[in-house]
């Protein structure tokens, strides 16, 4: 009638549906694994399930089979009661069942307490929650005796507890079957010798044999019931250990990504710290190249100082492509768009290869249409590729030829695709390089690194730049033939008016009537006389200081139209003198001056912090007179 449903070592009351997928049960593997509804009572540390069972148990012998027992006893006093007055007509039908109503209600009573006190004491030494299982049976051999003994038909009671114990275990229900017929046969001798009635020996022994009949018969089916237990223990278990299993190696992979992350980080700030650094004595060799190619020297100085203008901007070249590799690893380049118009951009870069070409005597051409419109891209992105793949076309080009076009692949109303095409005749490259000419840091042969030289940064970094740009790019190529490097961008249509383009024409000194007074801001000697130079021969009045505190201290004594800063500084860094500069002006009232950046950090987010703290724009190291020549144009056209 009542049962324990205590379940054997190592199962779980709660058993999830075995035809959930387990694909279903994990969420988010990259944080943590979550349980889905089927597995949301299955606890995973195994110490805590261990105790989530234990209060299950307790939970259920203590309270929730009291409650049972209550409704079970008085179930069956209505039952003894329907039995005496329907079936037996007994005159002490009330008598008996009043009886056996105050007797079970007194033994609930006094199980509930004692299971409620001493369950948890007991432990392991006496299970109560057995003890009062049997002494249930106890009780339902009474009610027989109370409708009549040898001819009560509730003899089939003692059946009940076999079955319901059957739920929990063969083990348990093999007890129940011998112990349910020990009280019959005990029932039987009271009533044979200790009442002397007479009873039929034979029937009441077939009918103990029935019973034990039965209730091997019923324990026997239990069997099937813990193999099914065993075999979901088992799987229960396997699923928690695989489970835990992926919440562990995600964790670890968690680990691992947060230590490559880390790993990358450091060696993205360490690539970026060594271009910091290399930078700065790189724009003392241009910037002093540059002036001592302005001077009037002989022919071979001047031979030698050009030669060593090529050797520094190679070298920046390299600094550059492995600060930009270092950026696109850490995902940190980025796009940004202006009005420009290609033919002005491919010529500027043509342009600049011409001296190149010529020592190398290659024949640089370019077709570009006359009808492309302005377009809103990015130039110096676009440059930077152009620049990248015409330069190693001549360099595996000697003595031949290279070719840039540009066609309109479509055009709607708001946006059109451009394809260019770099075409040289040079040394080719066979189709098993092919496949891997985009990776970084490899050449088609490691021949041509030791003769032509580079880093093989180069085309990996153009791949990346035209990804970024939403393009795509490949190659067209045969050993010994030439190559064609083809690549297409998606660009908008831009309004069309004049877009300033940086050109050779505004490199012009200013007369003493234009002169502007700039403040130098620069800690390394070699860098500021390297920008007092530059900005001497363009014509500007130039101040210096070694330190952002000497240049807050010049900026409120004199007026300049300009200030270069650097960032990196003792005493005072750019930063903090530049936000101290805007107090005193906004203190003063006094007009804006002028504060560009003149630093070897060349990142976007370093530009963004400049802008941040107050300055007007931001100049990279090494930087080239044309570069300042720009500044100052702009800055005379603002002042007029």
């Amino acid at each position: 009638m009542i049962g324990s449903r205590q379940a054997p070592a190592g199962y779980d009351a709660e058993v999830p549906d075995p035809s959930q997928p387990l694909s279903s049960l994990l969420e988010d593997s990259s944080e943590q694994l979550k349980l889905s509804a089927e597995l949301r009572g299955i606890e995973l540390d195994p110490e805590r399930a261990a105790r989530d069972k234990a209060r299950r148990i307790h939970q259920l012998n203590t309270v929730t089979i009291p409650a049972l027992r209550f409704v079970g006893f008085a179930t069956l006093s209505a039952g003894i009661y329907g039995y005496l007055r329907f079936f037996e007509h007994s005159p002490n039908t009330v008598r008996i069942t009043l009886t056996y109503a105050a007797l079970t209600f007194t033994y609930c009573v006094l199980a509930a307490v004692v299971l409620r006190t001493c369950y948890r004491r007991m432990g392991d030494r006496v299970d109560l929650a057995v003890v009062f299982l049997a002494l249930d049976v106890v009780l339902h051999a009474v009610a027989i005796y109370m409708t009549g003994g040898e001819d009560s038909w509730l003899v089939a009671l003692l059946l009940l507890r076999v079955a319901d114990q059957a739920t929990t275990g063969q083990k348990r229900a093999l007890f129940f079957a011998h112990f349910n017929v020990l009280c019959f046969l005990g029932l039987t001798v009271y009533l044979g010798f200790g009442e002397g009635r007479p009873l039929d020996w034979p029937r009441e022994l077939t009918k103990a044999g029935l019973l034990y009949g039965a209730g091997w018969w019923i324990a026997a089916s239990a069997a099937g019931g813990d193999r099914r237990r065993r075999q979901v223990s088992l799987a229960i278990d396997a699923t928690r250990r695989l489970i835990l299993g992926l919440k562990r190696q995600a964790r670890r992979l968690d680990d691992a990504k947060a230590l490559a992350e880390a790993a990358n980080e450091a060696k993205s700030q360490f690539l970026a710290n060594m271009s910091h650094e290399l930078r700065t004595p790189l724009s003392g060799v241009i910037g002093i190249a540059e002036l001592l190619a302005d001077e009037d020297l002989p022919e071979d100085q001047s031979r030698l100082v050009n030669q060593l203008l090529t050797s520094a901007g190679s070298l920046l070249r390299i600094v550059d492509d492995i600060l930009d590799f270092a950026r696109i690893e850490a995902g940190k380049l980025s796009v940004e768009t202006k009005r420009c118009r290609l033919a002005e951009v491919a010529g500027d870069v043509v342009q600049l290869l011409e001296h190149r070409a010529r020592e190398q005597r290659v024949k640089l051409r370019q077709t570009i249409p006359a009808h492309l419109p302005p377009v809103v891209t990015d130039p110096a992105r676009l440059r930077q590729i152009l620049l990248n793949l015409l330069s190693n076309a001549i360099k595996f080009s000697p003595q031949g030829s290279v070719e840039l076009r540009l066609s309109e692949l479509q055009r709607d109303d708001e946006r059109l695709r451009i394809r260019f095409e770099v075409e040289d005749n040079g040394i080719g490259i066979s189709e098993k390089d092919q496949a891997l000419l985009f990776e970084p840091f490899t050449q088609a042969d490691v021949s041509d690194s030791r003769r032509y030289g580079g880093t093989g940064l180069g085309l990996a970094i153009v791949k990346s730049l035209v990804e970024l740009m939403d393009g795509s790019i490949g190659v067209e190529s045969q050993p010994g033939k030439g190559s064609t490097f083809v690549f297409e961008l998606p660009m908008r249509l831009a309004a069309e008016q004049e877009v300033k383009t940086p050109a050779a024409d505004r490199l012009v000194q200013l007369s003493d009537k234009e002169q502007l007074r700039v403040l130098v801001v620069e800690d390394n000697p070699v860098s500021s006389v390297v920008a007092e130079g530059i900005l001497r021969h363009l014509g500007a009045a130039v101040e210096t200081a070694a330190n952002g505190h000497e240049a807050v201290i010049k900026a409120g004594q004199d007026t300049f139209d300009l200030i270069l800063m650097d960032c990196q500084m003792p005493e005072m860094d750019g930063f903090e003198a530049t936000r101290e500069i805007r107090r005193l002006e906004r203190q003063s009232g006094s007009g804006r001056t002028a504060i560009v950046a003149l630093t070897a950090h060349a990142l976007a987010e370093d530009r963004e912090r400049c802008l941040a703290v107050g300055m007007d724009d931001h100049l990279a190291k090494p930087v080239r007179r044309e570069a300042l020549a720009n500044v100052l144009a702009s800055l005379r056209s603002h002042q007029e």
